[in-house]
């Protein structure tokens, strides 16, 4: 599995990987997005025909996310378990 690139802003992180030839998007966004409650968004897409189409979430890999803090320290471990998480769904996967 490769690396290509990893972007990130204040509470989401973009890794684009690469494996067996096929190139994949793993986001893992971390926000408070509503008033009554959270908004997570954490997922895998896969690159097909120029457009990226969902594979996997977070509940496909039992993933569970900390709650929403502004520590950037405690989001960057929690967005490296992960995409470790992740990353192996696709190996077995893909």
């Amino acid at each position: 599995m490769k690396t290509i690139k990893e972007v990130t802003n204040n509470t989401a992180i973009i890794r684009f990987i690469e494996h067996n030839n096929k190139k994949f998007k793993l986001t893992y966004d971390n926000r408070n997005g509503t008033p009554l409650g959270f908004d997570y968004r954490f997922k895998a897409e896969i690159l097909k025909d120029d457009t990226w189409n969902t594979i996997a979430g977070k509940n496909d890999i039992e993933f569970e996310q900390i709650s929403y803090v502004s520590d950037k320290m405690k989001l960057i471990e929690d967005s490296k378990r992960f995409f470790k998480m992740m990353e192996e769904h696709i190996s077995l996967m893909y």
